[in-house]
């Protein structure tokens, strides 16, 4: 049995831009999925500074009451 979840087709305008840019299939994907899991990531050291500085300032103003 033939697993499709990693099998994709590209169409002519995505086979005419890797053309141009000289790149691989695969080489482009490994490079899209690098980005998004470096921006997951960016993302989710923002959002626990973000609670972090929060909380700090909860606590500032519970301790100026």
């Amino acid at each position: 049995m033939v697993d499709n979840r990693y099998f994709f087709r590209i169409n002519p305008f995505e086979e005419e831009y890797l053309e141009i840019n000289n790149l691989g299939s695969s080489e482009f994907v490994h490079r899209s999925f690098y980005k998004a899991m470096k921006k997951n990531h960016k993302k989710r050291i923002e959002s626990i500074g973000l609670r972090i500085i929060l909380v700090l300032l909860g606590m500032l103003i519970l301790s100026f009451t």
